[in-house]
């Protein structure tokens, strides 16, 4: 099914911005409805930690009250955005574990978008917790960048793992593909090694009469900087990789 819902963090920082400029553009382009959310760790700001110095517990209450205001505002700013456009919009903002809160709403939803760097007053480890999130999500999750990017060329990491097929099926369903080019890359030792990983992917795809290219790479580097290379060589706006083979 393409895309019909849309969960965005919003937590006032650039980075949610941009991530909220995703989700509009989506919108638009398959009539989905978007969620906002915000979440905060009260706990981490309301239990005094031993022995500490007089006046910083004050200070993290303020931090608090500040961190909420400006999620406030950008739920706010994407629920006008959201009825310029006549898209159908819900904000909310949610106290606890920003893992638990996003797990548990996503399963209402098609796809989650998160900004490239969470806001530090509303989270602590951040890459700790979006690496969990890759694991745990039961949707796609789309880290969006400090910039969005303009090119329309989608290229999907692939190497035969039943992870790497899941977002190729998912990919096919949402509708994604439907613009620009599709590369389907595989990295191993040999050319010949990397063809024939990439070979299944491509029959779907043209089972499905979605046109698309296959990009067979030699290499013994670490495989993440092969893709992000061809990223930048190629004009690719989106990659899509599974979330439990190499590094996530």
């Amino acid at each position: 099914m393409p895309i019909r819902s849309i969960l965005v963090k919003i937590d006032g920082s650039g980075s949610s911005h941009i991530a909220a400029e995703l989700a509009l553009e989506w919108a638009v382009r398959f009539r989905a409805r978007i969620k906002g959310i915000s979440v905060f760790d009260e706990e981490r700001y309301l239990i005094p930690y031993a022995e500490e110095p007089p006046g910083l517990y004050e200070q993290r209450l303020k931090e608090l009250e500040a961190a909420k205001t400006a999620a406030e505002a950008a739920l706010e700013q994407l629920s006008s955005q959201c009825a310029e456009r006549g898209i159908l919009c819900e904000v909310c903002q949610e106290t606890g574990r920003f893992r638990e809160a996003v797990l548990k709403e996503i399963q209402r939803h098609d796809v989650v978008l998160l900004g490239r760097h969470l806001h530090a007053s509303t989270i602590d480890d951040p890459s700790g917790r979006i690496t969990r999130l890759l694991r745990d999500s039961c949707r796609p999750v789309v880290l969006v960048p400090e910039a969005l990017p303009r090119e329309e060329n989608t290229l999907l990491a692939y190497n035969g793992s039943p992870s790497s097929a899941r977002v190729l099926a998912t990919l096919v369903a949402s509708g994604l593909l439907d613009t620009g080019r599709t590369i389907v890359a595989g990295v191993d030792e040999t050319v010949e090694q990397a063809q024939a990983r990439i070979a299944p992917a491509l029959d779907y795809l043209a089972i499905h009469e979605i046109p698309a290219e296959g990009l067979a790479i030699s290499s013994r580097a670490p495989v993440h900087d092969e893709l992000v290379e061809q990223v930048a060589k190629r004009d690719v706006g989106l990659l899509a990789a599974g979330a439990f083979g190499r590094s996530r």
